[in-house]
């Protein structure tokens, strides 16, 4: 590469936009917006980990894709967890009685999926 050549990563100027220009190139996502994305991400991908190991013939490759989607799970919860302590995601706790009204239906439908 010479002098007059920048790498291909090399980021792009943000163009200016008058006074607030500075501030706005500045900002960053607010830490719920940073922590709500990487849910969904950790999300997406512990769905594609599932996937890849239904799909897996090699027995080697479904434990790495098993060992790697158990992960992301536990990683998924650490973000969920620390949001639900935050109060930026909150969750409704069951109450005694709908719990259960859920194993009494989930009861009946298994004598039907065996």
């Amino acid at each position: 590469m010479n002098a007059n050549q920048q790498p291909y990563f090399q980021p792009k100027q943000q163009p200016n936009f008058g006074a607030n220009a500075a501030a706005q190139s500045a900002a960053t996502l607010a830490e719920c917006d940073m922590m709500q994305d990487m849910l969904a991400e950790a999300k997406a991908m512990a769905d594609g980990y599932c996937m890849q190991t239904q799909e897996s013939s090699c027995p080697q490759l479904r434990q790495i894709m098993m060992e790697n989607w158990g992960q992301t799970v536990n990683d998924q919860y650490a973000i969920f967890d620390a949001m639900r302590t935050r109060n930026w995601y909150p969750v409704k706790e069951a109450q005694q009685q709908e719990i259960a009204q859920a194993k009494q239906m989930f009861a009946q439908e298994k004598p039907q999926l065996q």
